[in-house]
Parts: structure tokens; C-alpha cells; sequence
């Protein structure tokens, strides 16, 4: 204590409890040093998270349960089950979480499985929307179009489409 400033001896006169040694007054100014905790206001900020769109769920998931530790919630997995269905970005997930009475580590498998298909359905449902429009059909059900920008093309001939004369060359007379 000797070493130590003015103001600290003044601390040190304040506290309360077994304070001879150092060793045992060690942990007296840790309490009083130690920044007061404000539950409800932890509690407020855990009930305003919300999954980042560019977040994963695990991710999510542990920035719940490091906040949740500065709540003093009784059950943390409930209250983080909670929080994950009001705060996940997908209403799917959201609406599978409210439905079934999942516990939290069978929400978390089923996110996973779901985030890592969801890039391969996306490509999947793409290339079918490409496949769709690639062929139209004009509203005369004559001429078979394939859009390539601006430019469509003769199924029979392969030129540009519409024919100028409108006769096609490649089609049978």
C-alpha cells in the first residue's frame, strides 16, 4: 500500500472486512472497482438482438449466449431458444421453430443442415429459371425464340427474329 496513491489509501480506509493483508484486500478492491452490472439493461439488449443478414446461425447463436451471460437468466437455453425465433432472419425457420417444440441443440442442427443445402437449391432453382426463359414461345405459336439480350433468333434459320418481310427462309412452304 505504500506504493500506492493517495486516493487508493482513502479507498483502502473505506472498505469494509478483513483487510490486514494485502492478499486479503485484493479482492475488496476488485468489488469496488468492478463496473456495476445493470441486469435489465443486459436483459433489454439480449431481447433487441437480431441475426445480421450476413450471419449464420452459429454465429448468431454466440453472440445469444454471451449476452445471456451478463442477464442472469435462470435457463439460458430457453432463453436463447426464445431469442433465436424472434430474431432469426428466415420466417421459414422461425415459423418450423414455433411449430415444433424442438430443444435448442435440434434447432441448431436443423439451421445448419438447412444453411448449407440453401446455396444448392438456390443454384438449382436458377438454372431452372434460366432453362424457362432460354425458349419462348410468340403469342402466334409460330416462331420458337431464344433470347441472347436484346436479340432474338429464328428457330428455323437461326437469323434474327423477326424476319424483315416476315417470311422465313428456313421454313417449309
Amino acid at each position: 500500500m505504500h506504493y500506492a496513491e493517495p486516493e487508493v489509501e482513502d479507498i483502502y480506509g473505506t472498505l469494509t472486512g478483513n483487510k490486514d493483508l494485502y492478499s486479503l484486500a485484493e479482492p475488496l478492491f476488485a468489488t469496488y472497482f468492478e463496473p456495476k452490472k445493470n441486469v435489465e439493461l443486459e436483459i433489454f439488449n439480449f431481447r433487441r438482438m437480431q441475426q445480421e443478414p450476413s450471419e449464420n446461425m452459429d454465429v448468431f447463436v454466440t453472440r445469444l449466449r454471451k449476452q445471456a451471460t451478463r442477464c442472469d437468466f435462470t435457463k439460458n437455453n430457453q432463453e436463447i431458444k426464445l431469442q433465436i425465433s424472434q430474431g432469426c432472419k428466415s420466417s421459414a425457420f422461425r415459423r418450423a421453430c414455433l411449430r415444433d417444440n424442438l430443444t435448442l441443440e435440434k434447432m441448431l442442427e436443423n439451421t445448419r443442415g438447412a444453411e448449407a443445402a440453401n446455396p444448392y437449391a438456390e443454384s438449382i432453382e436458377q438454372s431452372g429459371r434460366q432453362t424457362t426463359n432460354a425458349l419462348k414461345i410468340s403469342r402466334y405459336g409460330k416462331q420458337q425464340t431464344e433470347r441472347n439480350g436484346n436479340k432474338k433468333k429464328c428457330r428455323d434459320c437461326g437469323s434474327q427474329w423477326p424476319h424483315a418481310d416476315n417470311a422465313c427462309p428456313g421454313k417449309k412452304k
